[in-house]
C-alpha cells in the first residue's frame, strides 16, 4: 500500500464490500466489471473472473505477484493487466475499478474527449473526460490504449470506447464515490448530446414477462404477478418459444431509448451487447433481442439471463443514440461474432459461480 494512503481496513474485506456496493449502486451487474487494490510496491489483490459479488468471500480474491503469477482459488479477471498498468502509472493511488455503468458506457461512443463544466470537473477531479480507443476485451490492444490515455491525459477517470470505464482512486471508498459521480456527470452530458435526453419509462403492456415451465407458458405483469395475456402478447411470446427451443424466458422492454429502434436493426455498439445478443437485433427471434413496432422482447434460457439481456439492450440503445450524434460506428461484425461465441462457450458457464 502506498505510504500516502495508509489504512487500517483489511484490503480483502474492503474489496469484497466494494463489489457489493458497486452492485447496489448499479455501477456493475452480474459479475461484469472488476476491481483491485494495491497491497505492496508490486503486488495487488484482484477480483476473480466469473465470481458473483453477493457470494464472493475474502479468500476468493486473487493476489498477483511481481513475476506474473497469482495466488488464490480462482483465476484473476482477464483485465488484470489493465489494473497493473494503472497502478504502475499512478504510484500515489491504490485502487482501480473497471465498470460497465450505463450512461458512462454510452458516452464512450462520443466523437472526442468531453470538456467538463467546473462542477463536473470538481466532481471527477479532472477538467476533461477522455475516451481510450477501442480494443477487444482482455487484449493487449485494449490495455495499450488504456495506458496511452492515462499517460497522455493525466486523467484518473477514463471511458473505454464500446466497453465501459476505468477509475483509479485513493481507496475503495474513493473509487465508489468517483464511479457514482461519473454516472451523474455522464447522464448530464447525455441529456445535452441526445435529442430529448433522458425520457421517463411509460409502461403500456400488461405482459411484462413470460416463462416456459415444462410444456406450459406462464405470463406475468410488471410486479411479477400472474396474468392472463392479451392476444397480441400471447402470439408474440409463443412465437419466441416455438422458434427458439433454448429460450425459457421472455422479458418485454419499453425503454424510450430502445423505442428509437423499434422495428429496425440495432447493431452492437457495446461489447457486452455483442456477447449476449450477437451481431444484431431486429424483428427476427434468431438473436436474443426482437425489435417489434411497439416493444422489444429480450430472450434468455431463464428469467435472470433474459433480464441481463434487457439491461445490455438499454445500454446499447443509449450508446447507439450517442453514436448517431457523434458519427461513431458499431463494432465490426466479425468481432461481435467472436465475442458472442466466446461468451457462449466460456463466460456464461462461469457467471454466477
Amino acid at each position: 500500500m502506498s505510504d500516502s494512503h495508509p489504512t487500517t481496513i483489511d484490503p480483502r474485506a474492503a474489496l469484497v464490500e466494494l463489489g457489493n456496493q458497486l452492485l447496489d449502486d448499479g455501477l456493475v451487474v452480474r459479475t461484469w466489471g472488476n476491481f483491485s487494490a494495491r497491497t505492496g510496491p508490486k503486488t495487488l489483490l484482484m477480483s476473480p473472473t466469473g465470481r458473483a459479488y453477493p457470494t464472493m468471500q475474502e479468500c476468493d480474491l486473487a493476489e498477483l505477484m511481481p513475476d506474473g503469477t497469482w495466488n488464490g482459488p480462482y483465476q484473476p479477471s482477464g483485465e488484470h493487466h489493465m489494473h497493473e498498468i494503472a497502478l504502475r502509472l499512478r504510484p500515489d493511488l491504490d485502487c482501480v475499478v473497471h465498470t460497465h455503468q450505463s450512461y458512462a458506457s454510452a458516452l464512450s461512443l462520443g466523437a472526442a474527449d468531453y470538456d467538463l463544466t467546473p462542477d463536473q470537473a470538481d466532481a471527477l477531479g479532472q477538467p476533461v473526460l477522455p475516451i481510450a480507443a477501442y480494443g477487444l476485451p482482455g487484449t493487449k490492444k485494449l490495455h495499450s490504449n488504456v495506458e496511452q490515455t492515462l499517460k497522455t491525459t493525466g486523467a484518473n477517470v477514463v471511458l473505454l470506447r464500446s466497453h465501459g470505464t476505468i477509475i483509479v482512486a485513493q481507496d475503495p471508498d474513493d473509487a465508489r464515490r468517483l464511479g457514482n459521480a461519473l454516472e451523474q456527470v455522464s447522464a448530464e452530458i447525455y441529456d445535452r448530446l441526445v435529442p430529448g435526453g433522458r425520457a421517463p419509462i411509460v409502461t403500456t403492456k400488461r405482459v411484462a414477462a413470460s416463462r416456459r415451465i415444462g410444456a406450459n407458458i406462464h405470463y406475468f405483469d410488471a410486479e411479477d404477478a400472474p396474468i392472463v395475456p392479451d392476444t397480441v402478447s400471447r402470439e408474440r411470446h409463443e412465437r419466441c418459444y416455438a422458434e427458439r427451443k433454448d429460450v425459457n424466458a421472455v422479458v418485454s422492454c419499453e425503454d424510450p431509448d430502445v423505442g428509437t429502434f423499434y422495428g429496425r436493426t440495432l447493431r452492437p455498439y457495446l461489447d457486452d451487447f455483442a456477447q449476449l445478443v450477437g451481431t444484431r437485433a431486429n424483428t427476427s427471434p434468431k438473436h436474443n433481442v426482437i425489435l417489434l413496432k411497439d416493444e422489444a422482447l429480450c430472450l434468455g434460457p431463464d428469467p435472470v439471463e433474459a433480464g441481463y439481456v434487457k439491461h445490455v439492450l438499454v445500454k446499447n440503445a443509449r450508446s447507439a443514440r450517442v453514436a448517431v450524434n457523434s458519427g461513431s460506428h458499431p463494432i465490426v461484425p466479425w468481432e461481435c461474432l467472436v465475442m458472442n461465441v466466446v461468451y457462449k462457450l466460456k463466460y456464461s458457464k462461469e457467471a454466477g459461480r
